[in-house]
């Protein structure tokens, strides 16, 4: 899997009122991060590190799977 196309997609389904595609993308980046792989980047705004990526990509998916349901 590449987390960075399904952060990605994540975003721009959810962007597009898409909840169960987007629902999907974030089930698979959930799932990949809980296998221990590492974080997209979530923002070039500004430096961070892979912690703060994985905190903002844990707290997208639990709202995006928690709007979805």
């Amino acid at each position: 899997m590449d987390p960075q196309a399904t952060w990605e997609e994540l975003l721009r389904c959810y962007e597009q009122q898409q909840f169960e595609d987007a629902a999907a993308a974030a089930e698979n980046l959930r799932q990949w991060l809980q296998r221990g792989g590492f974080s997209p980047t979530t923002t070039t705004l500004i430096a961070a590190g892979d912690e703060l990526h994985r905190v903002i990509v844990q707290a997208v998916v639990q709202h995006v799977l928690a709007k979805c349901k």
